[in-house]
């Protein structure tokens, strides 16, 4: 066998088990274990199961289009199914043996092996080596320009990034509540290439290794992760809806690609939750410096402005060492680290991190990639309204939210005594009213645990019908502004004082400007998640 060959396989026998060894075996992440685990690029291949339907082939062909360059992608080969599900209990059996029934471990085996040289040599090695370069840290560099192993350390890798290997399953339905055939409803399934000490060996012993059938001839079996349906996906859809629906009207379009929002929107929910649960895509690196936080991490990772990370630190606890997370980041300024590392730390070359809560960061510390949907519920009372609002994270510059909100407002009641929700006429000819608004909001943090927010809107009330059913036509429209000040009790709860005002115009802007004030001042909490 030749003399490389020889030594990749040595280095992963002698390196590569005893460390994953010590490396936390359930692989479905909790708060205490974040740490436990190594980060290493991983890699997945995407596979759509269809119910047949028109718009869910629609919705999964132009899911398979969407991508993320935190992972690499193994291609199989065969990634568009359709299958016949009649209860959706049976959908991880009927997925588990559609996956066996096509050989996918070993089809992700041959992505990591493409070319069988000969009996001496066995099968190349040049995926992992590409691979293993390009998922090298500087640091892994710098290990290895200080020992005589050398680029030996950084081959390596390639073969632990095999045990990175996963199959993301989406299987994508008609939603049967839906008779118009234009929705779709989708589950995610998470399954693992289980490339363990065994399985390694079995494909190493020149039985398998050095056979042009061995990948064929030996088993390579994949491990069940989770399952989850793609629930949130409505308000995500919604706020994807509006943004296009602008792109569009810039563009000088008239229509919304429905398609292409409901495929972006299954696929970021799919994301968030599989980075919440499994350890392996949950980005890690270490804190390079601190105020602000700043680390080299950047599009390689797929990271986007305003992700979210936990700052972490082991620490003892009943003689035990755990993770504890001491604050939270969001992203400021991504920098272009696509390309291999060379092991130069320079500070230019570092993603910039803002604070949300906590402090007291050191270099050396981690980073743990916390994903989330980026949606915030708020109900709000002010001395002038009752209301709730729906925000989206943009992810177009860092703290800037978009946001939809209704109210009820509150004033002086017409042709009624007394002060409360704003009511026009008596008995069955009462009207009462209720506005929308939409419109961004910028956020601040500061001081560790505190906020500020400025926002600018617009809005207008909608028709109103009496208790007879008549209807009344209302013409009024506002521009609003607001503020809000407050404390990140954790990081997805805010307390906060909001100030509004609106500015009327219309034909009804009477009714509204003397009835009830412009400038409301009140208490709201926003959830986050």
């Amino acid at each position: 066998m030749k003399k490389k060959h020889l030594i990749y396989l040595l280095f992963s026998v002698v390196f590569l088990f005893p460390a994953n060894a010590q490396e936390e075996t359930d692989l479905l992440t909790t708060r205490k274990n974040k740490l436990n685990r190594e980060y290493l690029r991983p890699s997945i291949s995407t596979i759509v199961f269809h119910d047949g339907s028109s718009i869910a082939q629609s919705v999964g062909k132009r899911l398979l289009q969407m991508n993320n360059e935190q992972f690499d992608y193994n291609d199989i080969g065969i990634n568009f199914i359709k299958v016949s599900v009649t209860d959706i209990k049976t959908l991880e059996s009927a997925v588990t043996n559609a996956l066996k029934e096509i050989n996918v471990g070993k089809k992700i085996i041959r992505v990591w092996f493409p070319r069988f040289i000969n009996k001496e040599k066995g099968y190349s090695f040049e995926m992992l080596e590409k691979r293993g370069r390009y998922a090298a840290t500087d640091n892994d560099i710098k290990i290895s320009m200080a020992s005589k192993r050398g680029k030996a350390i950084l081959n390596n890798l390639g073969q632990k990034l095999i045990d990175r290997s996963y199959v993301i399953v989406y299987y994508i339905y008609k939603d049967p509540s839906d008779k118009k055939g234009k929705l779709v409803k989708a589950n995610v399934l998470a399954y693992k290439l289980d490339f363990n000490e065994k399985v390694m060996y079995t494909f190493y012993d020149d039985k398998y290794y050095r056979n042009p059938n061995g990948i064929e001839e030996c088993d390579f079996p994949l491990e069940f992760l989770m399952k989850a349906s793609t629930s949130n996906m409505n308000i995500s859809a919604m706020f994807k809806t509006f943004i296009e629906a602008g792109i569009s009207a810039l563009k000088g379009k008239e229509k919304v690609d429905e398609i292409k929002v409901a495929a972006e929107t299954i696929y970021e929910v799919a994301q968030v939750k599989l980075g919440k649960k499994i350890a392996d895509f949950e980005v890690k690196t270490i804190v390079e410096k601190t105020d602000p936080v700043k680390a080299k991490i950047g599009k390689k990772e797929g990271l986007k402005i305003d992700d979210k990370f936990d700052v972490m630190e082991m620490v003892q606890k009943d003689g035990k060492e755990i993770s504890n997370r001491l604050g939270v980041v969001r992203v400021k300024q991504v920098k272009d680290n696509r390309g291999l590392a060379t092991g130069n730390t320079d500070e230019k070359n570092m993603s910039i991190f803002y604070n949300i809560k906590g402090g007291g960061y050191d270099k050396g510390m981690t980073l743990v990639k916390n994903p989330d949907l980026g949606i915030g519920v708020s109900p709000i009372i002010l001395s002038n309204s009752i209301g709730a609002m729906l925000d989206y994270r943009t992810k177009f510059y860092p703290g800037l939210l978009i946001y939809l909100k209704g109210e009820l407002p509150l004033g002086d009641k017409i042709g009624d005594d007394g002060f409360g929700l704003f009511t026009s006429g008596k008995g069955d000819s009462k009207i009462s009213f209720m506005n929308f608004s939409f419109g961004a909001i910028k956020e601040f943090q500061f001081a560790r645990y505190l906020f500020a927010s400025t926002g600018l809107g617009f809005g207008a009330y909608g028709d109103s019908k009496d208790k007879k059913g008549r209807q009344y036509k209302v013409d009024d429209s506002f521009i609003e502004g607001l503020g809000r000040f407050g404390l990140q009790i954790i990081p997805e709860l805010q307390v906060y004082v909001e100030g509004n005002y609106k500015l009327h115009f219309g034909n009804n802007k009477d009714l509204f400007t003397k009835n009830v004030s412009p400038f409301g001042i009140g208490l709201g909490v926003r959830y986050s998640f």
